[in-house]
């Protein structure tokens, strides 16, 4: 199983945010300022953040060889919640054609997509490791006021240290910053 970014989500703080919370109030830094939010960002968020959940709204794409789990069954756990919608489920059949199946057959219920009630899943192409493929938006519409605190105060921490980093992704953040994102991380069970 494999899950990309179709569609990006919106910056969750804005560069204009963070130099307000930093008391920076000349353009010299917008650039740098900006490019340490995305990194703040992205180093909780989607599919590639240490939190395992989506943050800011945005379409994913996982893809894998089989309607089955890895137990065997036809049910699939979405990963990075909170999942808003799914928009297609396809699959590439044996004579290699990309298939959509309709919404009413499958149905989506608490984070797990599963055939209709009587109905089963279409058999996929077996010789393809992303033989399936379903699209579905995830992420919050409006995103809890503790992550949009950490990433500013990660971005505060990279400010204040961008002479001693060499990667801002890896500049220590500050007491607290644990706290405000722990409840919001997705443990792999």
């Amino acid at each position: 199983m494999t899950v990309t970014v179709v569609t990006p989500p919106a910056a969750i703080v804005t560069p204009t945010e963070a130099a307000k919370y930093l008391r920076v109030d000349f353009a010299d830094d917008n650039e740098m300022i900006a490019a340490m939010v995305a990194a703040a960002t992205s180093y909780l968020d989607g599919p590639n953040g240490i939190l395992g959940r989506a943050i800011g709204t945005q379409t994913l794409l996982l893809t894998q060889e089989s309607f089955l789990d890895a137990d065997g069954y036809s049910e699939i756990t979405l990963s990075h919640p909170p999942i808003i919608s799914i928009t297609t489920v396809k699959y590439y059949d044996s004579a290699d054609v990309l298939t959509t199946i309709a919404a009413e057959d499958y149905r989506f219920v608490g984070g797990v997509l599963m055939p209709a009630y009587g109905g089963s899943w279409p058999t996929p192409r077996s010789d393809d490791v992303a033989a399936v493929e379903i699209t579905y938006q995830a992420g919050y519409s409006t995103v809890p006021s503790s992550l949009k605190q950490a990433v500013l105060q990660h971005v505060a921490a990279m400010y204040a240290n961008r002479e001693a980093a060499t990667n801002p992704a890896l500049t220590p953040v500050p007491f607290g910053y644990e706290d405000l994102i722990r409840p919001f991380h997705v443990w792999a069970l």
